[in-house]
């Protein structure tokens, strides 16, 4: 009678395993790493474009985009429910400020009708919205007038963050929902000091005081506040 014996692996098959399985782990996470580092340098340009975008804007027209009245009477194609009167007693349109919800979504719609940005469509008010690359959702379905990027003006920044003191020489910031922690810590690092609970860049949740990471692994979703003038 014939015994066959089963061979097992041997030291060098399994190495030449553990080598292959490192190898394409390394491939993943350098692969993931230039796609972040891609996504990081297209939110750090649409916060650029969205600042020349709405400077041109007031430039031209002496208004904030999402503040000017009668905005139809300029841009045609402007959404109705943007197309609003001049405030009465200086408040409303008009006032200088974006100071409501329907004001900030009212941003992007006044900017895409004068052909400073792009945009899409959002199909539950017919405004048009942006998001930004690290946005998890597939359209703006976050609520509506809350788009992913937005502006609002630094009263509704600091009842959202009692820590982000109210300064008149800051009006507004660029608000942006659902971004990794850790892409947070660049964006601040890039436009401020690097630190999300300090200056003038911050975020909601603040980070954990040190010596523990301002991040976690993996990182969490917060909310990160740009200055805007």
């Amino acid at each position: 009678m014939n015994i066959r014996r089963s061979k097992g692996f041997t030291l060098i098959e399994i190495a030449i395993v553990l080598l292959i399985g490192t190898l394409i782990l390394v491939a993943v996470l350098k692969g993931q790493s230039v796609v972040n580092s891609a996504k990081t340098n297209a939110l750090i340009a649409q916060i650029k474009d969205l600042t020349d975008a709405v400077h041109g804007f007031r430039n031209t027209t002496g208004y904030l985009p999402g503040d000017m009245p009668n905005a139809g009477g300029t841009f045609s194609s402007v959404n109705a429910t943007c197309n609003y009167a001049l405030g009465a007693g200086g408040a409303g349109p008009g006032d200088t400020r974006i100071d409501t919800v329907l004001k900030s979504a009212c941003v992007t719609e006044q900017l895409f009708a004068a052909g400073l940005i792009k945009a899409k469509v959002d199909p539950q008010t017919s405004l048009h919205f942006q998001t930004h690359p690290f946005f998890q959702g597939l359209d703006y379905t976050v609520a509506p007038f809350q788009e992913p990027i937005r502006i609002i003006d630094t009263p509704r920044a600091v009842a959202q963050l009692p820590t982000l003191v109210s300064n008149r020489n800051i009006p507004h910031y660029i608000q942006i929902d659902n971004l990794p922690c850790n892409i947070a810590l660049e964006i601040d690092t890039k436009f401020d000091d690097g630190d999300m609970g300090n200056g003038r860049v911050m975020s909601n949740p603040p980070p954990p005081a040190p010596p523990l990471p301002a991040c976690q692994d993996p990182p969490q979703l917060i909310t990160l506040f740009v200055p805007f003038n």
